[in-house]
């Protein structure tokens, strides 16, 4: 931390409950809370919001335009749905929904949640939807994003094709093999079992962006997270409702009762609205580059395969 305050903050906040004699009521008559009104003394400064993110929409376009077929379809959830970084590494393909929604949600049952412990439902847009649909492995069930020689061919892993009902029940399996199993040795028999479902990590993420911002010399403050910044920005100036933007984005709407009286009955409607008014040169971008992608896939195939074009009714690969 770079601070106390927050430890402090906790703190004065058990002192606060411990003394109410509404709640805690554990302290003696008179009791006076040491940390009550402290003037913090950190000498770190909020940050200034006023301006630009580090990534601005004509830098995504120009991103795209660099991305091959698998950054494509790795980047354009954290771009046009502001996902943490480490969310796409626990998607899966039964989490596309045939009425087109991606769910984001905690799998408890193999030891992961999202950092807001919250789930949620992203409503796709129909380029970013045949993207994710289309992927070259051709199958149903599954981790939804792999590591690149999975993804390419060139790598099958043990567990390629297990849905995540399977793959949970090997989890409980190489959990019962660890007597008196922690957390962190929970953590460790995920990591590796999506590991072998061919997954990816932060890490590969990580990697396959600072791949991308080097050929486009992007400034070093540019980051993954700027991804986000942008996304709960545009959505902000589109004028999308802050109890919608919240959802989104996996951050708390609020604890007071109103919560519990409140749908998000529109949130197709108004994600739809405010991506058209904000991101339509990325729509146009990515929608651009799939096809440019898969036209220079069938060429290739079809310099590979001249015999397919010549023979009478034969049927041409479908480029991925």
């Amino acid at each position: 931390m770079s601070s106390p305050d927050y430890v402090l903050d906790v703190v004065r906040g058990m002192y606060i409950w411990a003394a109410d004699p509404d709640r805690g009521n554990l302290m003696p008559s008179g009791f006076r809370n040491p940390f009550q009104g402290k003037v913090r003394q950190s000498a770190s400064v909020a940050p200034d919001l006023f301006g630009e993110p580090d990534i601005i929409i004509p830098m995504v376009v120009d991103f795209l335009k660099k991305c091959d077929s698998y950054q494509l379809h790795l980047f354009v959830l954290l771009i046009f749905y502001g996902l943490r970084a480490s969310e796409p590494c626990f998607l899966f393909r039964e989490n596309l929904t045939s009425d087109g929604w991606l769910k984001v949600i905690c799998l408890p049952q193999i030891s992961y949640t999202t950092k807001g412990r919250r789930d949620k439902r992203l409503p796709l847009l129909e380029p970013i939807r045949a993207i994710l649909e289309g992927g070259s492995e051709n199958t149903e069930t599954g981790l939804l994003i792999r590591r690149r020689a999975v993804f390419e061919g060139s790598e099958q892993p043990p567990l390629f094709d297990q849905s995540l009902e399977q793959l949970t029940k090997e989890y409980s399996r190489r959990c019962q093999k660890t007597a008196n199993l922690t957390a962190e040795q929970g953590m460790q028999i995920r990591d590796q079992l999506l590991h072998d479902a061919g997954g990816i990590k932060y890490d590969h993420i990580e990697n396959e962006f600072h791949r991308l911002a080097g050929q486009l010399s992007w400034p070093a403050k540019a980051t993954l997270k700027d991804f986000r910044h942008l996304f709960s920005t545009a959505m902000l100036n589109a004028g999308m409702p802050e109890y919608y933007r919240k959802y989104l984005m996996g951050h708390a709407v609020s604890k007071a009762a109103i919560t519990n009286y409140t749908h998000l009955d529109q949130l197709r409607e108004r994600y739809l609205e405010a991506s058209q008014r904000q991101f339509q040169p990325i729509i146009a971008a990515v929608t651009k580059r799939k096809a440019e992608l898969k036209s220079a896939a069938e060429a290739s195939v079809r310099s590979t395969f001249p015999e397919m074009d010549q023979a009478p009714g034969s049927t041409r690969l479908r480029a991925s």
